[in-house]
């Protein structure tokens, strides 16, 4: 587990080598899979980035809280967020053949603090 800093975890332009991983969180309200108006512009950062750096990808992982809704419902919540990063990016520019998204609903929690899973986390790579 890891976890999330005061600020965002996403530099664009500071990554030096393919080998470093850096990652980008965008938080999503209770049971909704709509991206926040404030996590757009980390989007709109991540899409220039890939943009300007075409040997780099992204993987978008999906994850949900378990202390609301059942296991089903949270998988399908992590579905539709990120899903729905993944249709914004491509929709701001970025190349979806470099997005692999994935969702694991509550079966993972990278954060200690539970309303903090209501989360996409983003590994450029």
């Amino acid at each position: 587990m890891f976890s999330v800093p005061a600020i965002p975890l996403f530099h664009c332009g500071r990554i030096t080598s393919k080998n470093e991983r850096n990652k980008a969180v965008f938080f999503f309200t209770i049971g909704s899979a709509s991206v926040r108006q404030s996590e757009e512009a980390k989007l709109v950062k991540l899409v220039e980035f890939l943009n300007a750096n075409p040997d780099y990808s992204v993987d978008l992982v999906g994850y949900a809280d378990k202390n609301t809704g059942s296991a089903k419902r949270n998988m399908q919540v992590s579905k539709l967020r990120v899903e729905a990063v993944a249709k914004k990016m491509i929709s701001l520019g970025a190349p979806a053949d470099r997005i692999s998204t994935k969702y694991v609903g509550d079966t993972e929690q990278p954060f200690s603090e539970n309303d903090m899973n209501r989360a996409i986390i983003c590994t450029v790579k």
